[in-house]
């Protein structure tokens, strides 16, 4: 019998911080479950992705993978425009490849989290 994993409920706040970056990792149950999107390379584009780990290895991310292979695209891990405009894409808002401070497609992600349906 598979362990039954209990989901917290998100705030709807649109900041992309550790509780939806570990409800992101529980998601996909990707190793690691620790709210952090690690091995990041930080640009103007990524840096209000408050749970990235930002490094200079581009070793990527497990939890990003996952994300990339479910949108489709190709998958090293990082969070990078076009994964971003992927996943905005994929939610229905703006895809302009950037997460804002407060995003709306962060606010999306959290709603279809808290769903359980990504």
């Amino acid at each position: 019998m598979r362990e039954q994993i209990l989901m917290v409920t998100l705030n709807i706040d649109g900041q992309f911080g550790n509780a939806t970056a570990k409800r992101l990792q529980e998601y996909f149950d990707t190793d690691g479950k620790d709210g952090v999107i690690s091995h990041q390379y930080k640009q103007t584009f990524n840096q209000n992705i408050y749970a990235a780990q930002f490094d200079s290895s581009l070793t990527g991310s497990n939890v990003v993978k996952a994300l990339q292979k479910f949108l489709g695209i190709g998958q090293d891990g990082l969070f990078g425009q076009g994964t971003i405009k992927a996943l905005q894409k994929h939610l229905g808002t703006t895809p302009d490849g950037t997460i804002s401070p407060v995003s709306d497609s962060v606010r999306e992600l959290q709603r279809r989290l808290n769903a359980n349906k990504l």
